[in-house]
């Protein structure tokens, strides 16, 4: 492996795999609060909100051809031939310490010239994703990691692994940038027309579905506004015809300015939504779905006991009731 002296100014490789928006949003609050210089930055994503993101973020996207994002040899050679072209000399990997697929093996990080790698480590279903990543459980004499980045409490053993294969592991809070920008028209409309309650999701139509339903329980119960503005990442399912997805991204993204003004938020588990109301102390109902590698269950209950990153706040503890039969329902 090449040595862990200070990164040049060569490219810098975003490593943000994987569906919806939640590693991309991760990777942008990181990115905006890390303070690593680079002359080039390059994000690896196959999102189709992925060229939306990176313009905010004011780095270039690099995207897998659908012909190597599935298969992990495939997928590793076009990787690495992508790293050798752009010059990579630091690498961030999110979430999936091994890849997404298992291809960031040893032999992997060993042939990349690189002065750090670091690796942002949210919860994961670990005996899971060390089933899709073989390479996990061959012993390394050498730690990939420069930095492991902790944003949550992990499994025991999860975090066990980071710590055998890491120079060091820093508990990090994550901030999303600041939004200076004035509302958009369309922001201004849905901020002017009064209380809401706001539902905001970029999961599939049948969670959005879901999440509507408590919401409307919520205002059947009287404790949230009647009137409903939906933030959904691909445009989604609208009862009121409100979700009109942008011409050049996912709606309403970052959906920053209905956040702060809405009376109830209701949204799925997702690490970046729990983190997000907690930091804006919202009255927010989280409900958990199931998901292979991320385990949303432990971070509702975390949440509950505010034993999760910046837990503060006026925080609602509605349970998941109904949630899973009306989940179930759309299955």
């Amino acid at each position: 492996m090449a040595s862990r002296g200070a990164a040049d100014l060569g490219t810098t490789l975003l490593y943000a795999m994987g569906g919806g928006l939640g590693h991309l949003t991760r990777m942008r609050a990181f990115w905006a609060g890390a303070g690593l210089s680079s002359s080039r930055t390059a994000l690896v994503s196959a999102s189709p909100h992925a060229a939306h993101v990176a313009r905010m973020m004011g780095v270039e996207v690099c995207a897998p051809p659908p012909t190597a994002n599935r298969h992990r040899d495939a997928f590793r050679a076009w990787l690495q031939a992508s790293i050798d072209t752009l010059g990579v000399t630091r690498l961030v990997v999110d979430a999936f310490p091994m890849g997404i697929l298992g291809e960031l093996d040893a032999a992997f990080f060993t042939a990349g010239a690189f002065a750090d790698i670091h690796h942002l480590a949210r919860r994961l279903r670990f005996d899971v994703y060390a089933d899709r990543a073989p390479a996990m459980k061959a012993s390394s004499a050498d730690a990939p990691f420069t930095t492991t980045w902790r944003l949550e409490a992990l499994e025991p053993v999860h975090d066990a692994w980071l710590v055998g294969h890491s120079l060091q592991v820093v508990d990090l809070e994550l901030q999303d940038p600041p939004d200076p920008s004035p509302p958009t028209p369309r922001e201004a409309a849905l901020l002017a027309g009064g209380p809401f309650t706001l539902v905001v999701h970029s999961g599939d139509v049948d969670e959005q579905r879901v999440l509507a339903q408590v919401a409307q329980r919520r205002i059947d119960a009287g404790t949230a506004p009647a009137r409903v503005v939906t933030a959904f990442g691909d445009g989604g399912w609208d009862s009121d015809s409100d979700a009109d997805s942008d011409a050049d991204g996912p709606l309403l993204y970052p959906a920053t300015k209905l956040w702060a003004a809405a009376a109830v938020v209701v949204s799925g588990a997702g690490f970046n939504a729990v983190r997000q109301g907690l930091a804006l102390g919202v009255d927010h109902e989280v409900v958990a779905f199931p998901r292979a590698l991320d385990d949303q269950f432990w971070r509702r209950a975390a949440r509950a006991h505010k034993d999760v990153p910046g837990a503060r706040g006026r925080n609602a503890e509605p349970g998941n009731e109904g949630a899973a039969e009306v989940y179930a329902a759309h299955e």
